[in-house]
């Protein structure tokens, strides 16, 4: 997708194309001369890139075609990097090229009159209970539906799948509706470390009309990090790219077009998803703010790099309704979805549930890294070290410093594929 709208005459072009990003909705109003730019509840997709030169404002899902249509030099926006190395992403409008800003969620623009404005987005939810159904009942319905509505038109369906609760409820509400369906589930484990793909196997096992994949993050993935950073147009960085890498690649092997996902369900049934947070805030979290984390990480890694492969991501959790059944029981969930995981033991087989594992969706570094590596010291040959760098409690004191050591590299990477050089 690339447009282009005129502010000095309201003209309004789609140079290539509309978007294909399900959670954006760009909207012209020749009568009012008007275009919208909005998201749903938590944000697009694809990042949505916005650039105003002269009187020309450009929307593209892609940084390589806005940058293409911009008649000036792409800089590193090199004073956001400290958000980077701590956080994987950069909140609000920033991105990682001066001058070029996204769409943030929560947020809609409005170019009219000649000018560009910037107003929130808030979801209004309502009572989604209704009177006289159960939270049970109000569940099974808004899960079935989301389901429902997602699955494409397609004579099989691809499913990514975990030990964990969220695909395993998903592909549980697909037999129900679809008994006789092929199903294809994908699995990624780690060579070191995290490796879920055999409580999936495990699970895969115990259904019907069902074929299982697996691959693996090993060393030979982290060769592959320019076309990682390339693939995702340095929208973000956690270590869970490497698996969505092998993941996206995986699919594309096997020929899919479209993946089943069961992102976000940790932030849509967290309380904290539907308070307020801090605009000015410097460190995000996914138990402080899962919100930001579903916006700015845990979509953007799947769908963005999914769709570089040419394969859709499907998202039921960001469903309006299921949205809607997160807000009504967020009480009831609380910071760790309680009341999700007992409706999941309450409709799954028990044989199934007995196997469930809360695994985090990512492999460990150590499945990329060299463990007799002093990783320490190579962060200081790297361009952008900060000896004032502090790490964090996300992880071991190990794994940070490969962390930081790999978003160091993630942003060298940005900058030779993205950034114009002097001659």
């Amino acid at each position: 997708m690339l447009i282009v709208f005129n502010l000095k005459n309201d003209e309004y072009t789609e140079m290539e194309g509309k978007s294909e990003d399900p959670f954006l909705h760009v909207n012209y109003e020749p009568d009012r001369h008007r275009l919208v730019v909005a998201s749903d509840f938590f944000g697009t997709a694809f990042t949505t890139y916005l650039a105003l030169e002269e009187d020309k404002f450009y929307i593209s899902d892609s940084l390589f075609k806005i940058q293409r249509m911009l008649r000036r030099k792409s800089e590193l926006n090199t004073d956001m990097l400290p958000h980077f190395f701590y956080n994987g992403f950069l909140p609000g409008s920033h991105t990682l090229i001066k001058g070029i800003y996204k769409l943030p969620p929560k947020k809609r623009v409005i170019a009219e009159d000649g000018a560009i404005r910037a107003e929130d987005y808030e979801m209004e939810f309502g009572d989604s209970c209704g009177e006289g159904r159960s939270l049970e009942k109000m569940y099974d319905e808004v899960m079935l539906q989301a389901v429902s509505t997602a699955l494409p038109d397609t004579e099989k369906y691809n499913l990514a799948l975990s030990g964990g609760f969220d695909s395993n409820c998903l592909l549980y509400l697909i037999k129900q509706l679809k008994r006789e369906a092929e199903t294809d589930c994908y699995s990624v484990g780690g060579s070191v470390g995290i490796d879920e793909t055999k409580d999936a196997a495990a699970i895969a096992g115990m259904y019907e009309n069902l074929s299982f994949y697996r691959t693996m993050v090993t060393s030979d993935t982290l060769k592959h990090l320019d076309e990682i950073v390339y693939r995702l147009e340095g929208s973000v960085y956690e270590r869970g790219v490497f698996l969505q890498y092998e993941l996206a690649k995986m699919l594309h092997e096997h020929g899919c077009t479209h993946l089943i996902c069961g992102e976000c369900a940790d932030q849509v049934f967290h309380v904290k998803s539907y308070g307020l947070a801090s605009e000015d805030r410097f460190l995000f979290g996914y138990q402080d703010t899962p919100y930001e984390m579903a916006s700015y990480v845990v979509l953007k890694k799947s769908a963005v790099m999914l769709h570089s492969f040419g394969i859709r991501g499907i998202y039921p959790y960001l469903d309006e309704g299921v949205i809607r059944l997160g807000y009504t029981t967020r009480m009831e969930n609380g910071d760790n979805k309680e009341f999700h995981k007992s409706q999941c033991k309450r409709l799954l087989p028990q044989a199934v549930f007995r196997n469930l594992k809360k695994i985090g969706g990512s492999t460990e570094l150590l499945s990329l890294m060299d463990a007799g590596t002093d990783y320490e010291e190579l962060c200081k040959t790297c361009r952008y070290y900060d000896p004032e760098f502090r790490y964090t409690e996300k992880y071991s004191k190990k794994e940070a410093v490969m962390d930081y050591y790999l978003s160091l590299k993630y942003i060298e990477s940005f900058e030779r594929q993205f950034c114009d050089h002097e001659e």
